[in-house]
């Protein structure tokens, strides 16, 4: 039906079939170029929100690094025999020895490069900065692959058996060890932070 009346208006009146046929096309391309505009803008819209998303994971980010400086900080690791609580605190020799049978000296050894040049695009204010910012790179580290033989350790040997004391050891205790030995590297090479009065 609707073939006859166009085939009338065509054959009858060429320019208003005309007409119609370009008003149809068009029609036609402006809804599905609606369409897809009403996507695009969408998009556009959620990529406008993607500097709310990426500041608020900063600030997860930020948060979580001042609750593992709150954990690295909260222990009572230094009456284990490991630390000696003068200022600063500094390893004993079971620390020492503890230090290397875990494994942990030897991580250091390898990976003080890496870790110092971390550590050098930080801006220390403090010797106290230094220190937490050492464990927390352990701790942040704690789970790679770098940590299978020191996780092993701790896995094999729950307890430090040593001829003073025997130590219950935990991940924060091995990562605490770690982070002092890497803040007096630090040290080593900047003694302007440690030297404060």
């Amino acid at each position: 039906m609707l073939d006859t009346i166009f085939n009338w208006i065509y054959a009858e009146y060429p320019m208003i079939a005309l007409i119609i046929v370009v008003a149809v096309v068009t029609w036609i391309i402006g809804s599905k170029y609606f369409k897809h505009k009403h996507r695009i803008d969408g998009m556009q819209k959620a990529c406008d929100e993607m500097p709310s998303i990426s500041s608020k994971l900063d600030k997860i980010d930020v948060n979580f690094g001042k609750l593992i400086v709150f954990l690295t900080q909260k222990h009572d690791d230094l009456n284990t025999g490991l630390f000696q609580s003068f200022s600063p605190i500094q390893l004993t020799s079971l620390g020492d020895r503890l230090l290397d049978e875990s494994g942990g000296k030897k991580f250091v050894d390898k990976h003080m490069e890496g870790i110092m040049k971390v550590m050098e695009s930080e801006d220390f204010k403090s010797a106290l900065d230094v220190q937490t910012f050492s464990t927390s790179i352990v701790v942040n580290r704690f789970n790679e692959d770098d940590f299978i033989d020191i996780r092993n350790y701790l896995y094999k040997n729950p307890v430090f058996k040593s001829e003073i004391k025997n130590i219950d050891l935990t991940p924060t205790l091995i990562c605490q060890l770690i982070g002092i030995s890497i803040r007096d590297r630090y040290f080593e090479k900047h003694p302007e932070l440690k030297d404060v009065d």
